[in-house]
Formats: C-alpha cells, structure tokens, sequence
C-alpha cells in the first residue's frame, strides 16, 4: 500500500505546490523522478533539451509561464521542452544540482555538460534558443549556378530539397534543424536570391520558397503559409525516403 502511495506522489506531486504547467494545454512536458531520466538524461545523445526547474513560490516562474509556453510550442520538435516542480521533486532538483529559482537548464549531446541559461524578469526566448541552437550542425549545401547540376544529380535516388531565401548569411534556423534531422533521408541546398538565373529557372516568385526535387517528375512545392519547423517537418516526412516519426528520441534533438 505504501508503495503505491508513493508511486502516485511521485506521478501528481504533493497537492499543497501550485502545478504552473497543464501538458494537455501545453508542449511543455512535465517532468517527475519517474520520467526524467528516460526522457532527458537518456536521450542526450540523440538531441537537446530544455527544462524549467521552479518552484511556485519563487516569484518569477509564474509570471514566465505564457512565454515558455509560447517558446515550446514555436520550436516543437526541434528541441525537448520540459518542466520540474522542484517543490514537490526536491531530491530531483538537488541531483540536477540546481539551487536557485526559476533555473532554465540545458542538456546538451554528451559529452558535452548541462549548463544554465540566466533568464531576467522579462523572458528572452532569443537568448534561450540561441543557446540551445549552437548544438546543431548545418548539413545543408549553399547552391550556385556552379554546383546546382551537381547537387541534383548525385545520389539520384535520394530527394533534394531547396530552400530560396534572401538570407544574405548563415542558414535560418529552422532549416538547419530540418537539415540535420532529415540528413539520412533528403539533402538540403540552399538557394540565395543573389542567384537571379536558378530563381528565374525554378520560376520563383517570392522568398522564401521551398521544393523537393525527385528522380522524376516536376518539382513540389511547399505551399503552407508558415515557414515553422513542425509545418515544413510534415511536408518533407511525406517526401522523404524513410517516413520519420516525430515523436522519436531520433528525431528531437
């Protein structure tokens, strides 16, 4: 009997802490001793996560509520967005070795160690993600009117995907996301408005624009509305060699 009772403690958390999160409203997940080390610690080698550690009584988490929500369900997918109620997971919280509330850690790919990002009063998911996002490495190739054949015609059974931007530097984020997790199933080029003949060949009519390319037939065109990562995640899925599951610790980084 008492092991049961623990087991459920241990599921909901003491009634008396003020729960900020609702998994079934949210993409934050909840995290417990129950769950985290399947879901965070075990999974640092196939990606990145991001958790909350709070306490309902610290002053600042309540307030940082909508914005991490916010946050999480703008990078779904691409990173893993959790949360620690370190009023009712004491023990959970001293292990991780947090002292201080609210601590916003994050669990980078081994070898490399967890280490806190300081978020002030106001919430800078910028600061956040560009901190979580250094661990992604950019797989796709940036296409010229050089490479361009080349780029199509190598590996002929595998799709290609090119993104049309005006970015004048780096890939966007999004797509370096998308790049590395697809890299076993599509290769990932990059097109510049600069090159003024690929856009005029592709018929491109606005920036950015997306296509995959197969063996045959015409190219597909992405035609959502949102360049987010879960939208275009869904539309290369269809497309690419190997249907990818999402919910995978394969591929969330």
């Amino acid at each position: 009997m008492i092991s049961k009772l623990t087991t459920i403690s241990l599921l909901v958390g003491s009634s008396l802490s003020a729960v900020l999160y609702d998994h079934a409203k949210s993409d934050v997940s909840i995290y417990t001793p129950i769950n985290f080390e399947k879901q965070v610690t075990k999974n640092r080698e196939s990606g990145v996560s991001i958790v909350h550690f709070y306490k309902s009584t610290d002053e600042k988490s309540e307030d940082l509520v909508s914005d991490y929500n916010n946050f999480a369900t703008e990078n779904k997918g691409i990173f893993r967005i959790g949360s620690v109620d370190c009023g009712d997971f004491e023990a959970l919280c001293k292990k991780e070795s947090v002292e201080n509330f609210p601590t916003f850690k994050v669990y980078p790919p081994f070898p490399i160690p967890t280490f806190d990002v300081e978020v002030d009063d106001k919430f800078d998911s910028g600061k956040l993600k560009k901190a979580a996002g250094k661990f992604y490495k950019d797989k796709s190739i940036e296409i010229t009117s050089n490479n361009h054949l080349t780029f199509v015609e190598e590996n002929i059974g595998t799709p290609k995907v090119l993104l049309f931007t005006t970015s004048k530097k780096g890939t966007p984020f999004v797509y370096k996301a998308l790049s590395q997790n697809f890299e076993k199933t599509l290769q990932f080029g990059l097109v510049r408005d600069t090159e003024a003949a690929l856009s005029q060949k592709y018929k491109v009519k606005k920036f950015p624009s997306m296509l995959v390319l197969k063996s045959e037939g015409k190219p597909i065109w992405y035609e959502g509305e949102n360049f987010t990562y879960s939208d275009i995640f869904e539309f290369l899925n269809i497309h690419s060699q190997i249907f990818v599951d999402p919910n995978s610790a394969d591929n969330i980084p």
